[in-house]
């Protein structure tokens, strides 16, 4: 398969917190980052939560494969990254925790090289892979075929009050050493949103 630097990468952000919004554009398909918290799940205290979802390093990708080596995959152009951030700042309540949840989409170009129709050449939406990263380990993963409408990647995480819990998300065209060029130009899309909340006892 003859590799083309086509697969561009367009981020948008948006922080939602305590009915506070903010957007900021970017470049690496639609990529969106909101937190949302839900007050009335609270019997005593303060709680709120924000996130954020940095620009990422490469805007053009080609299929590629994901190394065991942390430090390769940092290193390697072909896998978009992305910083996540989760605030529980300002919270008061010491037993709160948060989910955030993924959803994303392919969306591929109606044409690739010299007029042919994308739909007659290779390769599929689950080529398109995820890691969300915690230092060095990964502690979710999948690919875009399961995350269509929305899959839970974290649950009941403790929420940060003093600071910030920091993820980096990979996203990446998987080599498959097959014909992939229905993805040539493909919009990946994503949301990534989390929730703090009380557990029930």
């Amino acid at each position: 398969m003859e590799k083309k630097n086509s697969n561009s990468i367009v981020l948008t952000v948006i922080g939602v917190a305590t009915l506070l919004v903010a957007l900021v554009g970017a470049t690496f398909a639609y990529f969106s980052a909101s937190a949302t918290s839900d007050p009335e799940s609270v019997q005593s205290g303060h709680l709120t939560i924000s996130s954020s979802l940095d620009e990422a390093d490469e805007k053009d990708i080609v299929p590629t494969e994901w190394s065991e080596t942390m430090s390769e995959n940092d290193d390697n152009i072909n896998i978009a990254k992305f910083q996540y951030t989760v605030n529980g700042s300002g919270t008061t309540v010491r037993d709160a925790v948060y989910d955030v949840k993924l959803t994303g989409t392919v969306s591929l170009a109606s044409k690739v090289e010299n007029g042919v129709t994308a739909s007659d050449q290779g390769g599929e939406e689950s080529d398109v892979l995820y890691k969300l990263v915690s230092g060095e380990s990964v502690v979710a993963e999948g690919n875009y075929s399961q995350i269509k409408t929305g899959k839970q990647i974290l649950t009941g995480k403790t929420l940060n009050i003093s600071g910030n819990d920091t993820y980096t998300l990979y996203v990446f065209i998987d080599e498959t050493n097959t014909n992939q060029d229905k993805l040539q130009g493909a919009n990946v899309s994503a949301t990534m949103e989390a929730t703090a909340y009380t557990p029930k006892s």
